[in-house]
């Protein structure tokens, strides 16, 4: 998956999430190889453990006959669909993998190998937003609980947060660079405007781009409502990545399912969390004229511009 002798690059563009330097512990660059594929770091302990064993668990499933049998029940059919549903939704899995300190990687760390949602793009615009009411897992504590509410306090009400979006601007050959900070304080009347930013390509609001991402979100509720009772999600996100085609350079979008630390068995229940995050990003990217002013007027969180 990399030659001998050649390294490992530091993945560009990584918005959201734990990145080096932002004084999160154990944080580790995520590497882009030559293939189209990234390295993502595996966690230490339970939160590595839950993203990996998602990864090998759909993986596993992908494989079994079981679910291809010409007599299998109408259940083993839903099943079936569910799998093939999910599959187009997240990152394509390839193996975990060790990356020897001479090609870029760090001694002892093991990592995820996936697709890269970006390599397909010239100037990728991408938005990281945190999925659902409720960011703590199943396991949490009446501590751990606390800190979630306090730092996202909208979240429960709005049920997405945006963590963190990077904004190609075509006039000015630059990056709008949004943080952590912005997310946390939209609440339930502003969210729509934060949103809107995303769209927002230095001159007009990108309405052909809130299309495209609206009928590429309507798989991910039906999966949601109707497919999936196998697993339940926390902390997860959709990665929305849109702009020029690489080979081509006609516009294309992306979205994506990402960051499976906090992964539970559903138990034949539907996953309602994730579900309301969905229709509220659904109802958010209806997008009235209006937005597209209120966006250029919010000034609490100035962006950072990046060449």
């Amino acid at each position: 998956y990399l030659k001998a002798g050649r390294m490992a690059q530091q993945l560009s563009i990584q918005v959201g999430g734990h990145k080096p330097g932002d004084g999160s512990k154990d944080s580790h660059a995520f590497l882009a190889l030559e293939d189209g594929t990234i390295l993502k770091p595996l966690q230490k302990g339970k939160r590595g453990d839950s993203e990996r064993n998602f990864y090998l668990e759909v993986e596993r499933r992908t494989k079994s006959g079981t679910l291809r049998d010409a007599d299998s029940t109408e259940e083993q059919f839903r099943q079936k669909r569910s799998l093939e549903v999910l599959l187009t939704l997240i990152p394509r899995f390839i193996a975990v993998r060790e990356l020897p300190p001479e090609q870029g990687g760090v001694p002892g760390l093991k990592y995820l190998q996936l697709e890269n949602i970006l390599a397909k793009f010239q100037t990728p615009s991408v938005l990281d937003v945190k999925l659902g009411q409720r960011t703590y897992d199943e396991d949490a504590t009446p501590d751990k609980i606390d800190y979630e509410l306090k730092r996202a306090p909208f979240q429960h009400i709005v049920g997405f947060r945006i963590t963190g979006m990077q904004v190609y601007q075509s006039a000015s050959r630059s990056n709008v660079v949004h943080g952590k900070s912005l997310g946390r304080s939209l609440d339930d009347k502003t969210s729509q405007s934060g949103l809107a930013q995303f769209f927002m390509d230095g001159a007009t609001l990108r309405a052909d781009i809130v299309r495209m991402f609206l009928a590429q979100l309507r798989p991910f509720e039906e999966w949601f409502a109707k497919l999936n009772d196998t697993f339940c999600f926390y902390a997860s996100s959709l990665l929305f990545v849109y702009g020029p085609d690489r080979d081509t350079g006609a516009l294309r979008t992306d979205v994506r399912l990402i960051d499976f630390a906090h992964v539970y068995p559903a138990r034949g229940c539907m996953d309602e969390n994730n579900l309301f995050g969905v229709r509220r990003l659904i109802e958010r990217c209806w997008l009235p004229s209006q937005t597209a002013v209120q966006a250029r007027r919010m000034n609490t969180h100035r962006p950072r511009h990046v060449a």
